[in-house]
């Protein structure tokens, strides 16, 4: 289990394939979680998870 697991085990957003906008939210996603960064920031990280989610998606 990776460190980013270990923080956020219920929260690892499924981004959609060949999704620009979800493949950004997903590197911000990344930083956000990674506690030896200095824009650690597990309430954002949150965001962009719930972001990642609720993105539209033509055929959803």
């Amino acid at each position: 289990m990776s460190e980013i697991e270990s923080l956020f085990p219920r929260r690892l957003p499924k981004p959609a394939a060949d999704c620009d906008v979800c493949a950004a939210l997903m590197k911000q996603w990344r930083v956000l979680t990674n506690p030896r960064l200095p824009a650690f920031d597990p309430s954002a990280a949150v965001d962009a998870a719930v972001e990642i989610k609720r993105h539209p998606h033509a055929g959803k």
